[in-house]
């Protein structure tokens, strides 16, 4: 597009008092955690199970860690700081342990590909290939906390780009309420994430990012993190 042609499109663009977008809702800023540092294991590692944590001894701990990176090494690399899973394999959280947070990210899934996000060791937004989903979520689109039962499951409205194109969204946790921005767009606000690992108990104060392996490849491209304040 030259010079002139952008003009054209600015002045069309104010005549009509439409407004930009970002695609992540808002800037990723410089102050934010890159969770794609190379080598891999710089902030990932196997995921266990978060009630199984605080049974373990620190031995313990060590022992079940090295067990659960065994399973997801030769199916996970992180290269040019692409993040690529190839369907196979052991789900990863990160090292670090978060409350509140802003997480940005940006993904590419293939046809009936299928990426959810754990917050807090918790499972939270779903980011999937909606349309070969059952009938009752056909229509609903990504970014929605489909585990909820209590509390609102899916997302206010359908953001999605087409399949196999780069998505992002941005995550904002605060308490127990999750708000989700996908593609510049609010598709989520506020909902309360239920602990569906166990309903009987309150969602954890802190835990780590995770990345769940449900069976298909993806790519993340961008993965940022910035704490808030209390």
């Amino acid at each position: 597009m030259i010079f002139q042609d952008v003009i054209l499109m600015l002045a069309v663009c104010n005549l009509l008092n439409c407004q930009a977008i970002h695609p992540f809702h808002e800037e990723i800023p410089t102050t934010a955690q890159n969770l794609l540092k190379i080598p891999l294991d710089t902030n990932w590692h196997g995921w266990l199970e978060q009630d199984r944590k605080s049974r373990l001894s620190k031995t313990q701990m060590e022992k079940e860690t090295n067990k659960s990176n065994t399973l997801i090494k030769n199916h996970w690399s992180l290269e040019n700081h692409i993040l690529k899973f190839d369907g196979k394999g052991h789900s990863i959280e990160t090292k670090s342990v978060f409350r509140d947070f802003k997480l940005w990210l940006e993904w590419k899934i293939p046809p009936q590909g299928d990426l959810l996000i754990l917050l807090r060791g918790v499972p939270g937004p779903r980011f999937w290939d909606y349309k070969k989903g059952p009938a009752e979520t056909s229509t609903k689109g990504s970014g929605g906390l489909f585990l909820n039962k209590r509390f609102q499951p899916f997302p206010s409205k359908n953001a999605d780009k087409p399949v196999s194109e780069w998505n992002q969204a941005l995550i904002k946790m605060r308490g127990d309420r999750v708000s989700v921005w996908l593609n510049g767009p609010q598709v989520l606000e506020e909902v309360p994430l239920e602990n569906s690992w166990d309903r009987r108990k309150p969602l954890p104060l802190e835990g780590p990012i995770g990345i769940q392996a449900r069976g298909t490849s993806f790519e993340i491209k961008s993965m940022a993190i910035m704490l808030l304040e209390p």
